[in-house]
Parts: C-alpha cells; sequence; structure tokens
C-alpha cells in the first residue's frame, strides 16, 4: 500500500476510536511481526471502560499497548487484551455465561417474581415461565395451553392497508419507468423473450406518456449495452402480457 493509503488509514482508526467503546484486531500473518494498527494516542483518546482485545499479540500485536499474554489497563481507564490461549479460554467462559443466564432465568421463576425473600411463586402469565412448566404440586401441566390467537385486523385496516401497498407499487413501478427512460433504454413487456424488443413501450399503468427511450434497429439486451440510434415517444402505457 501506499504511504497515502496508510496515512488515511491511520486517520480513520484515530477518529473511530474516539467514538468506539471496542476495539479488536486481527491482522496476523504468521512468521512476520504483525504490523501496528492502533497507536498509544488511539487507546489514550478512546473513553474510559473501553476494550482493546489483540488477537496478534503473539507476533507482537497490532496494537502499541499490548502486553503479551496479559490484561493491561491505560492510565485512562482502557483495558488491553492480550492473550494468546483465548481458544484455550472459551470452553470455560461459554459455560459461565451459560450458567449465568440458567440461574437468571430460574430465579426469574420463583424468588425474582414477588420480590419477597424466601417465597417461590410461579407466574403462570409468564409464557417462558409456563412454556417450561411440566409438573407442579403433582399436576401435569405440560403442555401449556396455546395463547390466543390475535384478533382479525378490522375492514377500515385491510383497506388501509390495501391502499398503502397499492400506493407504494405504483411508486416504485413509476421509478422504474423513470429510470428506464432517463438511462435510454427499451424495456421489453414479453414473458417469453424478454429484453429483445425493438419497439419502445411503456408498462407501466397510469404512467405519464411523455417518456423516451432509444429505440434500435436490432434487438439489445437491456440494460447492459444502451442502443445508439434515435429517441422514439414510448405509445400509450399498458400493462404487461
Amino acid at each position: 500500500m501506499s504511504p497515502e493509503w496508510h496515512k488515511a488509514a491511520a486517520k480513520l482508526f484515530a477518529d473511530q476510536a474516539k467514538d468506539v467503546d471496542i476495539i479488536i484486531t486481527t491482522a496476523l500473518i504468521p512468521g512476520r511481526k504483525a504490523p501496528l494498527m492502533i497507536t498509544k494516542e488511539m487507546v489514550h483518546s478512546m473513553k474510559a471502560g473501553s476494550v482493546c482485545v489483540d488477537l496478534a499479540a503473539e507476533n507482537g500485536g497490532n496494537i502499541e499497548t499490548t502486553v503479551k499474554d496479559a490484561k493491561f489497563v491505560t492510565p485512562n481507564g482502557v483495558t488491553c487484551l492480550g492473550y494468546t490461549d483465548l481458544p484455550s479460554r472459551l470452553p470455560s467462559t461459554s459455560s459461565s455465561l451459560y450458567s449465568n443466564n440458567a440461574q437468571k432465568f430460574l430465579s426469574s421463576v420463583g424468588p425474582m417474581t414477588t420480590k419477597v425473600k424466601d417465597y417461590w411463586h410461579i407466574d403462570h402469565e409468564d409464557v417462558a415461565v409456563r412454556g417450561m412448566l411440566v409438573l407442579e404440586k403433582g399436576k401435569m401441566m405440560w403442555p401449556a395451553p396455546q395463547p390466543a390467537p390475535p384478533a382479525p385486523p378490522s375492514e377500515a385496516e385491510v383497506k388501509a392497508k390495501v391502499s398503502e401497498e397499492a400506493v407504494e407499487r405504483a411508486f416504485e413501478e413509476r421509478r422504474a419507468a423513470m429510470n428506464c427512460a432517463k438511462n435510454g433504454y427499451i424495456r421489453s413487456t414479453s414473458t417469453t423473450k424478454p429484453f429483445t424488443t425493438r419497439f419502445c413501450s411503456c408498462f407501466i399503468k397510469n404512467a405519464p406518456r411523455t417518456f423516451f427511450a432509444r429505440c434500435s434497429s436490432s434487438p439489445k439486451r437491456w440494460p447492459s449495452s444502451p442502443p445508439t440510434t434515435k429517441f422514439r415517444t414510448c405509445p400509450a402505457p399498458r400493462q404487461p402480457g
């Protein structure tokens, strides 16, 4: 890369470092020193509590403040992780995350429902709790009753939705036709031989008749190669087919 590219990249990293909370670098080339991408100044410009994870710490790191196989906290409160054994750390981290979620869920089933100490209350109105409940006081509680289906939309809501969809469809069709005319291409209305028509035709209902398109004496695919012959006015709008 040119020096100008590296200068622009460094400016981009410096600007981003002021806004982001986490930086993870992965630029590592086997057998070579890792390129320096994040300088001390960039790290010092980050907010307190931010974290930098350097996955290239094994070969020197992409972050200037990285300490290999250690956690380092900068004076401005940014934590820099330079561990080189992250794959071996994942199982314990995953287990801790899963067990924490399971513990929080079980607590929400009983003790945390009423916030009363030593009082266990199973809330049947909680969809997640009711769905996992199998047996309660010797009574079979599974499967959970299905929730009531939503009420059907009213006639006014149906009409409003249909009207909105019609407006959106008409807008998209008109924009497509305008782009066709603006770019000077023919758009085929044939379903069996698309993009091979010789005649200009607007297929958008209620589209203006002032569209122009280039009509070629030989078939051209749309929109790859623009024809080069004269302009003609589009005929009356019509539907496909």
